[in-house]
């Protein structure tokens, strides 16, 4: 499954109405039902939102993973936020490419047991491969 998503929408919404990052992407992907009225609003306003550019391949497997901290989850989630649908589409393109990020603080990356750093310089996406 693919989730079409718009992370400064999730980003915005963690901020007003306190509902995390991580949540907002399971309440949106269907994972979880919402218990409180702003996490049906969330949902109804993400409907809306137009420009939902940023996608994520088998989100349940990374909302689904305990073992890992909800930091690096929401380090994943933003990673691919980076990444162009239409490489995806056209090429199959999963992965990230380093080049076209200098600033990326690759020390951070190295830890994160949800991301890989490969020999040709990519992020590889742990539930993507």
């Amino acid at each position: 499954m693919t989730i079409f998503y718009s992370l400064p929408y999730l980003q915005s919404v963690a901020i007003k109405y306190r509902i995390p990052v991580l949540r907002g992407l399971s309440l949106i992907s269907g994972r979880i039902k919402p218990k409180l009225k702003q996490e049906s609003l969330l949902i109804e306003n993400h409907k809306k939102v137009p420009n939902k550019a940023n996608f994520l391949l088998h989100p349940e497997r990374v909302l689904a993973d305990t073992k890992t901290l909800d930091d690096y989850k929401l380090q994943y989630l933003i990673l691919t936020a980076y990444r162009d649908y239409n490489l995806y589409y056209t090429y199959g393109t999963k992965r990230l490419p380093l080049s076209f990020f200098p600033d990326l603080d690759i020390g951070k990356i190295r830890h994160n047991p949800l991301l890989e750093i490969t020999n040709d310089n990519h992020i590889k996406f742990k539930y993507e491969e």
